[in-house]
C-alpha cells in the first residue's frame, strides 16, 4: 500500500546528526535547544509514521484502539514537526520566547486546532476513520495540509516583514527551508502512496544545520566559547532569567605576549581552556580575549569555592615546551537577575570590573543587585542624553544672580537639562559626567549657548531685569579653536552683544593652558567675557587666573558652606585678594539670609542658591522676573 523506500536512509541520517549533535559541546540558546527538538521529533514522527503504516497494512491482525492510537500520533506528530520548524524560524527572527510563546493564539491556535479535530476522528471520523475494512482517510483530511501550509506562509511572511534584521545569507538560508517544506507538502499530495514527505524533512534539516548549527560559529582556536557566543546567550537570557558569572583575567597579559612568544602565551591560554571545560563540564566557559575567561551558569553557582579552586590552580606553573609559567589572575563574581540581565549593562559591568582587577593583586570583585541599578541607571541616562542630543531636545534653564547688596536681580546662569522617556528631569549630576566622560558635552554646551541667544534675542534681559547671562563652557569645547568663530556666529545670528553672554570656565579647562589663555585673549578683544566657575573645588593656581581675563571668581559651594559653618579668615582673605587684582566675586550654594549676609559682609559682589530660586525653566523664568526692569544701573554691576 506505501513506498517505504526512504525511509531507512532518513533513519540512519537523523541518527548521525543526533550523534554529532552530543559529540560536540554545545552552547545552551534557543536555537541549538529547538534544533535537538527538531531532530527528535522527526525521529519519532518517521518511527511512528512507519508502525501507523505497517499495522493500517495489517489491521486485521490488530485491535481497533491500537489502530486509532497509532494513527492519531502520527497526525500529532505530523502537526508538532511543522510547528517546530516554525519556532526555529521565529527564534532567528528574534521573536521567541519561552515565557510567553504558549500563550499567543497566533502560534498556537492553526496546531490546537488540528489536534483537537484529529482526536476527534475517534467519535466523528473527522480527519480518518476505522472500520472492518480497515484505515479511510475522512472529509477533513486535508487538515494536514492547511495546518501545515499555515506555518510555512506565517513563516514566510514573517521573514518578508522582518528581513532587515538579518543577514542577507540567513534569510536566503530561512526562506530555502520553509519552500523545501512547501514542496514536500505538495508531493506528498500528489504522491500519497509514497512516504516521502521525511525527505523534505530532511532537506529542510540539512539546511538549518548548514546555515545555523555551525560548530566552529561560536568556538575559537582554544576550544571554548567566544565572544559572540557569549553575546548571542546572554542577550537571549535578557530580562528572562537569572544566572551567575564568574570571571578571571590573567594580569599583564598584553606584556606577557610581548614579552614572551605569542605561541608560548596561547599554549598557556589553551591549557587554561582544558583545566576548566574538565574542571567544570557541566558549566559554561567562554573565552573573550586578551586573558579574559568567564564561567556561566543559569543554576545558582557555588562561585566562592570555583574562585578559591582556580585560584589554588594559578598557584603551580603552566608549563609549555620550553617554560614554566606562573601567572597571576583578578576574580569577579556577578549574580545577575531577570531585571536587571540586559546584554549592554552586564558587558559593561563584566568589562569595567575585569579592568580594575588587572591592577590589583589578588582581587576578587563581587558585582551584585546594587551596581548592577546603578550600571541600569548611567544606561537610561546615557540613553535620554543621546536622545536629546540627536533630537536638539536639551533644554534650558536659568537661575538668578543677585546683588549682595540690594539683593535685587542682575543676572542669571543658563543650565543644562535633560528628561527621560518619560518626562522626569534627569539630575545634572548623573548625566553631566556621563556627557563629560565620551565628549558629548561639547554638544550639550552648543545646544545651551544658542538656544540662551535665541531666547535672549527673543526676550529683552532689560525686562526681566538682568544685565547678563553666564553660559557654561566645557573644557572640551575650550580646546576647540574655532570656539571663537562658532560663537560670533550664533551672536551674529540672533543680532546679540558678545558682552551679554559671559562665558564661565572651570580651571580643568586649563589642561592646555597656552591655548586657552590666546582664545581668550582674542575673545575679549570681540567683546566676550569670562567667569572662572567652582573656584576652591580643586587645586587652584592664582597666578593663572591672574594672567587670564576673568572679570569674576565664582566661589565653589563647598568652600562658601565651609566658611559659614566655621568662620575664619580665610576666605575674607581670599576675597579681598581676588577683589585687589580687579575681580567680582560670586558665591554659590546660598540657602538662608545667614549665609547671604557672610558672604555679603566678606565682600562678594553676587550671589546664586537655592534662597532666591532653584534652576527654572525658560518659561517660568520669563513669567517670574518679566517686569523687573532696572530703574538705574545697578552699582555693583560689572560689564568687560
Amino acid at each position: 500500500m506505501w513506498n517505504y523506500s526512504y525511509i531507512l536512509p532518513n533513519f540512519f541520517v537523523l541518527l548521525l546528526f543526533l550523534a554529532y549533535f552530543f559529540s560536540r559541546p554545545r552552547l545552551p540558546i534557543n536555537r541549538n535547544r529547538i534544533f535537538l527538538v527538531l531532530l527528535i521529533v522527526n525521529l519519532l514522527h518517521l518511527v511512528i509514521d512507519v508502525l501507523s503504516s505497517k499495522a493500517d497494512e495489517n489491521y486485521y491482525l490488530y485491535p481497533v484502539w491500537l489502530l486509532y492510537l497509532l494513527n492519531m500520533l502520527f497526525f500529532i506528530f505530523f502537526f508538532i514537526q511543522f510547528f517546530t520548524f516554525f519556532l526555529f524560524t521565529l527564534n532567528e527572527l528574534h521573536s521567541y520566547d519561552e515565557s510567553s510563546f504558549r500563550f499567543n493564539p497566533l502560534f498556537v491556535l492553526a496546531g490546537l486546532i488540528s489536534v483537537l479535530v484529529t482526536l476527534s476522528s475517534f467519535f466523528t471520523g473527522a480527519v480518518f476513520y476505522i472500520d472492518s475494512n480497515g484505515y479511510h482517510s475522512g472529509p477533513l483530511y486535508n487538515i494536514i495540509y492547511f495546518c501545515s501550509a499555515f506555518y510555512i506562509i506565517l513563516s514566510l511572511v514573517l521573514i518578508l516583514i522582518r528581513k532587515n534584521n538579518l543577514q542577507r545569507r540567513k534569510i536566503f538560508a530561512l526562506l530555502a527551508y520553509n519552500v523545501t517544506l512547501f514542496m514536500g507538502i505538495i508531493v506528498r499530495r500528489l504522491f500519497p502512496e509514497y512516504i516521502i514527505m521525511f525527505l523534505f524533512y530532511l532537506l529542510a534539516i540539512i539546511i538549518i544545520f548548514q546555515s545555523f548549527e555551525d560548530h566552529n560559529l561560536y568556538r575559537n582556536e582554544y576550544g571554548v566559547f567566544n565572544t559572540q557566543a557569549l553575546e548571542r546567550m546572554l542577550n537571549e537570557r535578557a530580562g528572562r532569567y537569572q544566572y551567575d558569572i564568574l570571571g578571571f583575567m590573567i594580569r599583564n597579559f598584553s606584556e606577557l605576549r610581548e614579552v614572551y612568544s605569542r605561541r608560548e602565551m596561547d599554549s598557556c591560554t589553551s591549557q587554561i581552556a582544558v583545566y576548566l571545560t574538565k574542571k567544570y563540564p557541566k558549566l559554561t566557559v567562554f573565552y573573550v580575549r586578551s586573558g579574559r575567561f568567564l564561567i556561566h551558569s543559569d543554576k545558582k553557582m557555588d562561585m566562592d569555592r570555583i574562585h578559591e579552586e582556580i585560584r589554588e590552580r594559578f598557584g603551580h606553573p603552566w608549563n609549555t615546551e620550553d617554560m614554566e609559567f606562573y601567572l597571576e589572575a583578578g576574580f569577579v563574581s556577578l549574580s545577575v537577575s531577570a531585571e536587571n540581565n540586559s546584554l549592554d549593562i552586564v558587558l559593561n559591568a563584566l568589562a569595567s570590573s575585569l579592568k580594575i582587577t588587572e591592577t590589583v593583586p589578588d582581587a576578587y570583585l563581587k558585582i551584585g543587585a546594587k551596581e548592577l541599578d546603578s550600571l541600569k541607571r548611567q544606561r537610561l541616562v546615557k540613553l535620554a542624553l543621546d536622545t536629546a542630543i540627536e533630537q536638539d531636545k536639551v533644554e534650558v534653564f536659568f537661575q538668578p544672580l543677585v546683588d549682595a547688596k540690594t539683593r535685587k536681580i542682575v543676572g542669571a546662569e543658563a543650565l543644562a537639562r535633560i528628561r527621560d522617556e518619560n518626562g522626569t528631569l534627569i539630575s545634572p549630576g548623573e548625566f553631566i559626567p556621563i556627557a563629560e566622560s565620551n565628549g558629548q558635552i561639547d554638544y550639550v554646551g552648543r545646544q545651551v549657548y544658542e538656544k540662551t541667544c535665541r531666547f535672549l534675542n527673543e526676550h529683552k534681559l532689560e525686562s526681566m531685569g538682568l544685565s547678563w547671562v553666564n553660559v557654561n563652557v566645557s573644557p572640551i569645547q575650550c580646546m576647540r579653536r574655532d570656539l571663537r568663530d562658532n560663537f560670533m556666529s550664533i551672536l551674529d545670528k540672533y543680532n546679540l552683544s558678545p558682552e551679554l553672554i559671559h562665558l564661565e570656565i572651570t580651571e580643568e579647562s586649563m589642561v592646555d593652558y597656552e591655548l586657552l589663555e590666546n582664545q581668550m585673549q582674542d575673545m575679549s578683544k570681540d567683546g566676550f567675557c569670562f567667569v572662572l566657575d567652582d573656584y576652591g573645588s580643586g587645586y587652584s593656581n592664582v597666578s593663572r587666573i591672574k594672567r587670564c581675563p576673568f572679570i569674576n571668581v565664582k566661589l565653589d559651594m563647598s568652600i562658601v558652606r565651609a566658611h559659614c559653618n566655621a568662620p575664619d579668615g580665610i576666605l575674607p582673605a581670599l576675597v579681598q585678594a581676588f577683589k585687589q587684582m580687579n575681580f567680582k566675586i560670586t558665591a554659590e550654594g546660598i540657602e538662608t539670609e545667614e549665609m547671604a549676609d557672610i558672604l555679603s559682609d566678606i565682600g562678594c559682589d553676587f550671589l546664586q542658591g537655592y534662597l532666591y530660586s532653584k534652576p527654572i525653566p525658560l518659561e517660568e523664568f520669563l513669567q517670574k522676573y518679566s517686569g523687573q526692569e532696572q530703574k538705574r544701573p545697578l552699582q555693583n554691576s560689572h560689564t568687560c
